[in-house]
């Protein structure tokens, strides 16, 4: 009975060593802002996706950034933790317009999105940023991203 508990806090000692080695190494990151605009407006919805690109690793190059863009068009990408930027390298820039505004749900009632949001988020459907592939550099990026048609 003795040698039994003793396995199992040795077997519970190796896999909690395993996993703090596996989870504690996190690659670097360097903070990335910047705006979205369209037609040099401001775009106020939506999602900004840093994916990153790596010769050596094609099936899993890294951790995705990702970013809501603020009601003003600006954005702040988050890979691990809150604002922390991107991986260093290339990266593939993508922009997710997400569903149509569905309003919001208060003072116990359903309100309809504003006429202003439907009619922004109908002229951003299908566009995407012009710039495709950027790079991220140690220290703090500022990257302006503007939207165009396919």
């Amino acid at each position: 009975m003795r040698s039994l508990t003793f396995n199992h806090v040795g077997l519970a000692t190796a896999c909690c060593l395993m996993f703090a080695g596996c989870t504690a190494q996190q690659s670097a990151t360097a903070p990335v802002q910047g705006s979205v605009t369209h037609n040099g407006e401001p775009v106020g919805l939506g999602q900004v996706v840093f994916q990153p690109v790596s010769a050596e690793d094609k099936n899993y190059p890294g951790k995705p950034a990702r970013a809501t863009v603020q009601p003003d068009g600006n954005y702040t990408l988050t890979t691990f933790d809150e604002g922390d930027g991107a991986l260093l390298g290339k990266h593939r820039v993508t922009f997710e317009l997400g569903p149509q505004p569905a309003g919001e749900y208060r003072d116990g009632k359903q309100h309809p999105p504003s006429p202003e949001e439907v009619k922004q988020w109908r002229a951003l459907r299908g566009l995407v940023s012009d710039t495709q592939e950027v790079e991220v550099v140690s220290g703090k990026n500022s990257i302006d991203l503007e939207l165009v048609k396919r």
